[in-house]
């Protein structure tokens, strides 16, 4: 059934059939059709232009369900063109039947071939020009519905990855996090002041880091790893050399990018859910395979379960979900493991577009 919203269409379904009809009448008879002495002809011609329009339209949904105009543009078009002329031509035919049966008092399908053929004729050709006409509205009025739903997408998409990195940026930020580094700048300002101002130095690249990639959707890992060496430092510092750091990446992986901050919170994660200490040191290593970054750390769990470490997993699993087809992997043994693909050039391209 056709929805509200296409009201006009049996309106244009109406005008085009009537013109037909004119046009037909006028070939044959040399005199314009009268709408008093042709009523019924006329109300026949209105009632097969409608039942024709309906079925041509519901047919050209299940086409554009079967063949997408996107995957089969010269198959769509030409059964498009063969069902168009098919559904017409068969209700052209049980219509006018109806016609002679209903209103002439005598009915012979021979009389009733010659009477039509050469109208059926000029019918077949005007219908092929109409039904190309229509064909082509139809690939348009697709594209252009691809097109806006594309655009449509590809907003919500934006808008899902700047809420994602707003929930990573605000965790960075988080008053708990700058409250310990003031601490720990307040006991070493006496003890060490050069490490003060080296911490200081380190605290203030990563809040610039931060701030400066929180609008990138992914940067250079080679940049992120700066960053993480920095932010290792901040944590041996409060932790008393409690925390190594092993880092040993391949050129491609490298040169490969990441989503900001992702290694960064897997860190922070492992600092929270494990004990640190002389007697248990957290060991945090960072390594490339073929196809993937791993990053792993030893478990020394005794603190309370919480929920941020999925929370923090889900976030960078949905970040990633926008650059690379391959899932985020997560692997816990003795070590806890997340194996975040390697994103590439290509795959950046392939995602923009």
């Amino acid at each position: 059934m056709l929805k509200v919203k296409n009201w006009w269409k049996p309106f244009i379904a109406s005008g085009v059939g009537l013109l037909v009809f004119t046009y037909l009448y006028y070939s044959e008879s040399n005199v314009w059709p009268s709408l008093r002495e042709e009523l019924e002809l006329f109300g026949f011609c209105l009632l097969t232009a409608n039942i024709s329009f309906v079925c041509i339209h519901l047919m050209g949904k299940k086409l554009n369900h079967r063949f997408p105009w996107g995957n089969h543009l010269t198959s769509r078009l030409l059964l498009g063109l063969f069902s168009d002329l098919m559904i017409s031509f068969f209700w052209i035919v049980v219509i006018l039947l109806c016609y002679e049966i209903m209103v002439k008092s005598h009915f012979n399908i021979n009389e009733f071939i010659i009477i039509y053929q050469q109208a059926a004729t000029k019918l077949l050709v005007v219908s092929l020009l109409i039904f190309f006409m229509y064909e082509i509205l139809s690939l348009s009025l697709y594209s252009y519905q691809q097109y806006a739903e594309g655009q449509i997408e590809s907003v919500k998409l934006k808008r899902q990855q700047l809420e994602l990195q707003i929930e990573v940026l605000k965790s960075q930020l988080s008053p708990h996090y700058l409250f310990n580094c003031l601490n720990t700048i307040s006991s070493l300002v006496d003890k060490d002041a050069d490490l003060a101002e080296e911490f200081i130095r380190r605290l203030s690249y990563t809040y610039q880091y931060i701030l400066e990639t929180n609008q990138k959707g992914l940067v250079k890992l080679s940049d992120e790893m700066e960053f993480l060496k920095s932010y290792n430092f901040l944590l041996k510092v409060r932790y008393a050399n409690s925390i190594d750091l092993t880092i040993d990446l391949s050129e491609n992986a490298i040169n490969s990018h990441i989503p900001p901050l992702s290694i960064q919170m897997l860190m922070e994660n492992a600092v929270k859910h494990n004990e640190i200490s002389e007697r248990q040191p957290l060991n945090f290593k960072v390594y490339s395979t073929q196809d993937s970054i791993v990053v792993s750390n030893n478990r020394n769990a005794n603190q309370p379960k919480t929920d941020s470490i999925q929370i923090g997993l889900k976030n960078i699993q949905n970040r990633y979900a926008f650059y690379s087809k391959k899932a985020v992997k997560i692997i816990q043994g003795e070590s806890f493991e997340v194996s975040l693909p390697i994103i590439n050039e290509p795959q950046i391209q392939e995602a923009v577009n």
